[in-house]
């Protein structure tokens, strides 16, 4: 089951009620697409559970692991920026939230590229097979993903009526789209924020 799936369909207890799963097996965040995020979010009484997915491309601009001194240095500083959600994210000043913790882990991910072909230049069965082959090579191929879990305490959580991500957007060039999931006890809510118009409203604590 996956770990966003398993939060909306029981938002209580909160999303990080199962880590332990994650620990035992490898979850496949679903397909791979740059500049694309996902943010979950669920609210219970004054906790606020967070958790961003999103590809390494649009974090730090590569996806294989950090072998080189630049590549670390730049995985270093990533995840010491995606540590401050509160900076990020722009929850309101009205909800009085407060950031008790954040875990910020890199996980395997599906890529899923992109195949072009001419089908004028396949011209027998096997180039087809050949085709076929290479094309379930790449749909298996994983690459490295961002995952980072938030815990927040809001003293007003009526007021979490709205967030405004643009730091996160200005600080990570290549995030282009988050879709923003926020589950209550009462309701769950999806929203599309992007680049160009950084600004979620209308949330309904």
């Amino acid at each position: 089951m996956r770990k966003s799936t398993y939060m909306m369909m029981a938002a209580l207890p909160l999303l990080w009620a199962t880590n332990n799963l994650a620990a035992e097996e490898r979850i496949q965040l679903g397909p791979h697409v740059h500049g694309h995020g996902k943010l979950d979010m669920a609210l219970e009484g004054k906790r606020l559970e967070m958790e961003l997915n999103s590809p390494g491309m649009d974090i730090v601009g590569f996806e294989h692991e950090a072998h080189s001194d630049k590549d670390k240095a730049a995985l270093a500083k990533a995840r010491k920026d995606l540590a401050n959600g509160m900076v990020l994210f722009g929850l309101p000043d009205g909800a009085k939230c407060k950031q008790l913790m954040a875990k910020v882990e890199i996980v395997k991910e599906a890529h899923h590229h992109e195949h072009e072909e001419d089908h004028d230049k396949v011209d027998d069965h096997h180039a087809d097979n050949d085709h076929d082959e290479d094309h379930d090579r790449d749909e298996q191929e994983m690459h490295d993903a961002f995952k980072v879990h938030y815990q927040f305490e809001c003293a007003a959580p009526d007021q979490l009526t709205s967030m405004h991500p643009a730091p996160f957007f200005a600080r990570f060039v290549g995030s282009k789209e988050l879709d923003v999931t926020f589950v209550t006890a009462k309701r769950q809510q999806g929203f599309e924020v992007k680049r160009d118009h950084p600004m979620l409203e209308g949330m309904k604590p």
